[in-house]
């Protein structure tokens, strides 16, 4: 049997496999086939949707089998009252990490923690190849497998220190697993001082049937007999040393754990799985409780025993020089309907020079289909795409340089799975993600510091505004005295911004690392002695403090904020001396009531900072229903378009926007109107395909100016009949949008010029 298990282990491919199997008909007659219970095809195939995230399920497997190693070698009960209640304490008990945080353990101790833990590629070739997971955890009896690897369900629902508790993290890989859905699983399990035991393994297959109009495949794994087959309990190391053939394999006294091997599985690129494999995999696991490592055996790469992975979330502190403010912003107590009081991190990454990429741009940290991530555990299980922050939120010059992340590790369970199902890759469609994604975006909307940023970014990209807008209004008038018909495509779901708008100072603040006082800086307050609350609504309450931005949030000996008030406090920041914190009356309060709010900004080592003040209720805000419309603007005043921006390559490329793109949209989401605004346009006007038709002609450098301008023009009219298009859309089709504008930068050099030279050419001709 051991043979047998080896062969399987050492096959490049499912068709290896397939003939290891042929080759053993005795041992793999259709009797020792077991099938997955009824109904499993289905959930299998459900949890294989993503590849990537199918592995991130076995990297969080093989991270909490070595979390309950510990365990066991402590003697203590993983659902004990004695065991850990959460992950970072579980780090910290078992490895000695303060806070559980990996982040600035030694390299040596990162590398001891690294080692035990591996993802190896080989064979890789045509978006595929096979891979290994590796873990010298706790592992499992042979007589367990069918408790653990093979069963369907939670086996960690009262374990509280581990990243996965639903049971759905060994079958996602498997719809991703070549043709078959060949895993190969070996396993011995973890004995404190005792090294006896055997060896256990399975294979798992996707079986078709004979008569495929008439059911359906299901999935099956092999067994001796109805029982897991087995070897000697012998030291693996060399064996797998010589099986992956990777010289610098930090592999040894392999006397427990799990093997597990996936053929042909399916991976987006297989090109350099050091960099992009590496990059996915951190994003979705954000934080794990380990580091691991990543290797591509086959290349032979420069990372010596493997790359070290330790999530996003580490990259980003290690990494906060890059950092807008050199830290992250941070929203406490958020209320986001029924995942509840949640704190929201914000990452925004600085420019840099040259046209570079920003550091959350460049190394993926988020992408443009997934900018928001909901953490649980360390784990993203679901995530809004960056035209969320372009359109939704407002933040367009920003979003490319942003990740968010909402911690919902503290969410009831229940409430929990409302929005998110147990497959982690999704959000359900439903009233509570709406709910949720309607929460979200208020608190990001109304953010000062993320404003702040957006203004800075946009008066960078923006100049000769005035000059710009004055030409562009005086192009469009003149188009709509050529053709009157151009002014119905003018109307309608247009705004432009106040052009008197000034620039915002970059002026950073100074604060002190132990803040020295704490007073109410809020008018009202200072000027009745009250805070008048709406009985239906809320109120922000603004203090003032000499405290640096992340006294709240950083790691070393952070402060902290307790509000005594008989109502909710919620969203709280602190941001360049301005604590706000937002107050909501509860449901039993009454108009006319009063009460005092007492704020306390706790400091390590010394007394707490206190500020108080009073507070009254008040009558209900009543929305009106019948606004009047005001009345047609007068004639001659200036229209309200979109302001037009006119890009060169190098300003594009600083801008942060994709080179092959012919225009980047600001887009603002007016709820009032229940549409989307078109705000400005940026057109690339070193468009690809612009410059490649320029080499191709016979103009002067005088000529390519003046039709470069007539190019920018029309593309900017082509936008606005696109944007009609998709103003009243539930979700701004950004990306169909660029592409159907990109389709018409392809077309509009010859229509435009082309024609035109055909056209006078024939008028002469007459």
């Amino acid at each position: 049997m051991k043979d047998i298990c080896l062969l399987l282990l050492k096959a490049k491919s499912e068709e290896e496999v397939t003939s290891v199997i042929q080759s053993n008909p005795n041992f793999f007659a259709p009797k020792n086939w077991q099938p997955f219970p009824d109904g499993s095809y289905g959930t299998i195939e459900s949890q294989g949707r993503d590849p990537h995230r199918a592995l991130v399920e076995k990297l969080t497997n093989a991270i909490d089998a070595i979390l309950l190693r510990e365990c066991s070698r402590l003697g203590i009960g993983p659902e004990s009252e004695e065991a850990p209640n959460s992950i970072n304490k579980a780090v910290e008990k078992f490895f000695e990490i303060d806070s559980g945080d990996i982040t600035g353990i030694s390299k040596d101790k990162m590398d001891r923690l690294a080692s035990q833990i591996y993802l190896i590629a080989e064979n890789l070739n045509n978006k595929k190849g096979n891979i290994y997971i590796l873990d010298k955890g706790e592992g499992q009896a042979p007589e367990k497998f069918k408790e653990t690897f093979l069963k369907f369900g939670g086996n960690k629902v009262k374990i509280f220190f581990v990243h996965g508790r639903f049971g759905t993290g060994s079958f996602g890989v498997l719809p991703n697993s070549g043709d078959n859905g060949y895993q190969l699983i070996i396993s011995k399990k973890y004995l404190p001082n005792d090294n006896s035991g055997e060896w256990g393994w399975t294979l798992i297959r996707k079986r078709m049937p004979e008569d495929i109009y008439t059911k359906s495949a299901w999935y099956e794994y092999i067994t001796l007999e109805g029982k897991i087959p087995t070897f000697a309990g012998d030291d693996l190391s060399e064996i797998i040393r010589k099986t992956i053939g990777y010289s610098l394999l930090d592999i040894k006294d392999y006397k427990h754990g799990t093997i597990v091997k996936l053929y042909d599985y399916d991976l987006v690129t297989t090109s350099n799985i050091d960099r992009d494999l590496s990059r996915i995999l951190d994003k979705f696991l954000f934080a794990p409780a380990l580091p691991y490592r990543v290797l591509d055996a086959q290349t032979k790469s420069h990372v010596g025993a493997g790359k070290e992975q330790f999530g996003n979330l580490n990259r980003l502190k290690k990494n906060n020089n890059e950092l807008e403010g050199g830290n992250k912003l941070t929203i406490q107590k958020a209320k986001l309907g029924i995942l509840g009081v949640v704190d929201i991190d914000i990452y925004v990454s600085k420019k840099r020079g040259d046209g570079k990429k920003s550091f959350i741009d460049s190394e993926a940290i988020s992408t443009s289909k997934e900018s928001v991530f909901f953490i649980r555990n360390g784990q993203s299980h679901g995530e809004f795409d960056r035209s969320f922050l372009k359109n939704d939120v407002g933040l367009s010059y920003i979003a490319n340089d942003m990740s968010v992340y909402i911690d919902c590790t503290n969410t009831i369970p229940t409430h929990f799975d409302r929005v998110f199902p147990p497959t982690r890759d999704i959000l359900r469609n439903n009233r509570y993600q709406e709910e949720v994604k309607a929460n979200l975006e208020y608190e990001l909307k109304n953010d000062e510091g993320l404003k702040q940023l957006n203004m800075i970014r946009k008066n960078q990209i923006i100049t000769e505004e005035v000059k710009k807008s004055e030409d562009l209004e005086s192009f469009v008038n003149d188009l709509m005295e050529f053709d009157p018909t151009l002014k119905m495509l003018i109307e309608g779901a247009f705004e432009i911004s106040l052009r008197g708008q000034r620039g915002i100072s970059e002026k950073t603040f100074e604060g002190k690392k132990y803040p020295t006082y704490l007073k109410v800086k809020d008018t009202e307050i200072n000027n009745t002695g009250f805070k008048n609350i709406p009985i239906n609504s809320y109120v922000n309450v603004v203090l003032e403090t000499d405290a640096e931005n992340n006294y709240l949030i950083r790691d070393e000996n952070p402060g902290g904020i307790n509000v005594s008030f008989d109502g909710e406090a919620r969203s709280i920041k602190l941001r360049n001396g301005r604590l706000t914190i937002r107050l909501f009356p509860t449901k039993n309060s009454k108009v006319g009531g009063e009460g005092k709010v007492l704020v306390e900004l706790t400091r390590p080592f010394t007394d707490s900072l206190k500020a108080d003040f009073m507070y009254r209720v008040t009558d209900p805000i009543i929305k009106e229903t019948n606004i009047a419309i005001p009345p047609p603007p007068p004639a001659g005043k200036k229209l309200n378009l979109p302001q037009l921006h006119s890009l060169t390559e190098k300003e594009w490329e600083e801008a942060g926007y994709d080179k092959n793109n012919l225009t980047e949209l600001e887009i603002e989401k007016n709820l009032e109107k229940s549409i989307y605004l078109l705000k400005a346009v940026s057109v690339n006007s070193d468009f690809p395909f612009l410059k490649i038709y320029f080499q191709n002609q016979r103009y002067s450098n005088r000529q390519i100016e003046i039709m470069r301008k007539q190019f920018v023009n029309a593309v900017y009219i082509a936008t606005l009949s696109v944007h009609r298009n998709f103003a009243k859309e539930n979700s701004y089709p950004t990306e169909k949008a660029s592409e159907i504008i990109n389709n018409v930068g392809y077309v509009l050099p010859y229509s435009l010029f082309t024609m035109q030279k055909k056209v006078l050419k024939e008028l002469e001709e007459r």
